[in-house]
Order: C-alpha cells, then structure tokens, then sequence
C-alpha cells in the first residue's frame, strides 16, 4: 500500500485483499481518524494481546505486518479486517467514531461487491478483451518506438508508458484488475483509438511528436463525448519535452505478453 504520513486526513479508507482477506492498513486508520499511528498501534497492541490470550482467532482481527519508512527501514503496523475495524471504531468516540464506522462500512461493502462482479463471467470475459486489445496496441506503440527512434527520437521507449499512463487516466482506472466492466470497456475504445491514431499518423508520415499530441487530443474529445476522465496532461509533458507536473520514473509494465520498459529520463 501507499505510505501515508501520519495526521493526513483521508477522506476514504483503502481496502485491499490479503491472504483471501478483504483489510485495511493500520496506518490508513490513523490517517482517517486523524490519530498518530503510534497511538493507533498502542491501541490494536492492546486488543491483540487480549485476544491472543482467548480462543478467537487473531487474523479475524488484525494481522501483523511491516512498511518500508522513508529510511527504507521496515516499520510495524497491523492489518485489520472489517472485524478488527469495528473493535477499533468502537474505542471513538463523537464525530469521529461515526465517520469511521460510516466510512470503513462503506469501503469494505464496495470492496466485497467488487469481488463479486470480478467472479462473474462478463467481468473476466471483459478483462481477456481488454488484454487482447492491449497486446494490438502494444504492437502499434512498439512501432512508434521504432520510428520516433528512426527520426532521432533517444528515449522513444518510455512511449510504451506514458500512453499507459494516458488511456487509463483516460478510463478512469488506476488498477487494470479492480475496474469495473464499464471502465474496462472503455478502455477497449481508448487502446484502439490510440492504435489507430499512432498508424494513421505513421502512415500520414507525421513527425513523432505530433502523433503524441493527436492521441492526447483523439482521448481528450473522447472523454468530452463518454463523460469519462479528461486528461490532466498537455503536450509539453509527452515524453519528448520537459516534465512539469509528474515525473515518470522506472518502471516495467506487461501485459498479455506485451512488455513496456521505460528507463526515465528527458526525451532530447
């Protein structure tokens, strides 16, 4: 999960699967409820030496676990399950304890749907288009990588990333394998809309730049007409100019055999 400084104030709680458990992360707790985490962890600390000494199962509850501070040192915290959150809810008091309760309810509910509709065949259906259309639009990303580097291009391959990056902003997505069958959907379009623009462009002879540029303004119109996300993007942060308000870092993406490596860097 994310590190989360302790005393930012969340206005929802994460929720994800562990071990076949839907949890939250005690540190996300804190934030919500807008506590120390060390307090949080006292607390927990408590319940679970209580609980340790009974014949309730302790990973119904909380689950040890550690993070990585900014040191890159290992720190503890717990994982806590909707159980685990209810004991601690149960310990606020006032306002704070009924936003809590109202949020952790309302993140787990959501998370438990989502499970759900994940097993249902139209979803995993879904999800194997979109990982087909995913490798046809790798193949049309590879080819711009091969002729922005044929015009001069030194750091084409970060293309395979950042359009990534720009059809799930697109979508709506953060996570391929938490959307739901709409945003997935609508990431088929997306991925076939830029696979079409990057080989009308190649074929136009366009300069590589520009096609960049035509699938940023191609997923801007088709947000404006579906009402998904806009992009937060301009043309000055493609991966030939200069980053102003995200820098890309390194990462690896794959998908259905359709790899991505970017290195980092400025596009010269």
């Amino acid at each position: 999960m994310p590190e989360k400084q302790d005393m930012i104030h969340l206005s929802t709680l994460p929720v994800f699967e562990y071990r076949g458990q839907i949890v939250t992360n005690s540190r996300d707790v804190a934030a919500l409820i807008g506590r120390q985490h060390a307090h949080v962890m006292r607390t927990i600390g408590t319940m679970y030496k209580h609980l340790s000494q009974s014949n309730f199962g302790l990973a119904d509850f909380f689950i040890k676990a550690t993070y990585m501070d900014e040191q890159g040192k290992p720190r503890p915290c717990y994982y806590l399950t909707q159980m685990g959150c209810e004991m601690v809810a149960n310990k606020q008091t006032g306002a704070a304890g009924t936003l809590f309760t109202a949020q952790y309810v309302k993140a787990f509910h959501a998370m438990k749907e989502f499970i759900m509709e994940r097993n249902s065949p139209i979803w995993q259906d879904t999800r194997a288009l979109t990982k087909a259309v995913r490798k046809q639009e790798t193949d049309a990303i590879r080819e711009l990588v091969e002729y922005a580097t044929g015009q001069g291009s030194k750091h084409a391959v970060r293309y395979y990333t950042s359009i990534s990056r720009i059809a799930n902003k697109a979508a709506g997505i953060t996570d391929r394998d938490r959307a739901h069958v709409e945003e997935l959907t609508a990431l088929m379009l997306i991925e076939r809309v830029i696979a079409e623009e990057i080989r009308a462009g190649i074929a136009a002879g366009k300069p590589y730049k520009e096609i960049y540029t035509a699938i940023q303004q191609r997923l801007l119109t088709f947000g404006e007409i579906t009402g998904t996300s806009t992009l937060c993007l301009t043309p000055h942060n493609a991966p030939h100019g200069d980053f102003t308000t995200e820098e890309y870092t390194d990462i690896t993406e794959a998908e259905n055999d359709g790899t991505a490596q970017l290195t980092g860097g400025k596009e010269e």
